[in-house]
């Protein structure tokens, strides 16, 4: 009997035990590595708000050094020129930017598109070119400005 066991050969492959292991690893690995990822997708998001707002600051400085007023909307930054399509849909990165214009003025806003998922900071300029942030809300211009 023992001769007829050493001959019987294994079938080659995974046991089930083997295969639940490396997926109880994998699970693992994945909420280690999920939460930092998420994080680091947050902040670039964030971090190109921030690009993108400080840009049409700069676009709007040079819009009404050349037509003597701010633009009326954020597509007149986009057919002058200053700024590119990217901007001027509105939408960039996880954040959506709302623009409103006036002759002496302008107010730009940067909201996340998913609160907590693609950011977590509302960003609010003006033409004080002063980029505040809420991370409850909308921002305005009476919220915390940004680097304070």
């Amino acid at each position: 009997m023992e001769n007829q066991r050493s001959g019987m050969r294994r079938l080659q492959g995974f046991t089930l035990l083997e295969l639940m292991i490396v997926v109880a690893v994998l699970a693992i690995v994945v909420a280690i590595a999920l939460p930092g990822f998420l994080q680091s997708r947050i902040a670039a998001n964030e971090g190109s708000a921030i690009s993108s707002t400080k840009h049409v600051v700069s676009a709007n400085e040079q819009y009404r050094l050349r037509f003597g007023s701010f633009a009326d909307s954020i597509s007149d930054l986009g057919a002058a020129g200053y700024i590119d399509d990217s901007m001027s849909d509105s939408l960039k990165s996880g954040y959506t930017f709302s623009y409103v214009g006036y002759s002496d003025d302008y107010d730009l806003n940067g909201d996340p598109v998913s609160p907590g998922l693609s950011g977590n900071r509302y960003f609010f300029v003006d033409s004080s070119g002063v980029i505040r942030f809420s991370t409850t809300g909308p921002a305005t211009n009476t919220d915390t400005a940004l680097g304070n």
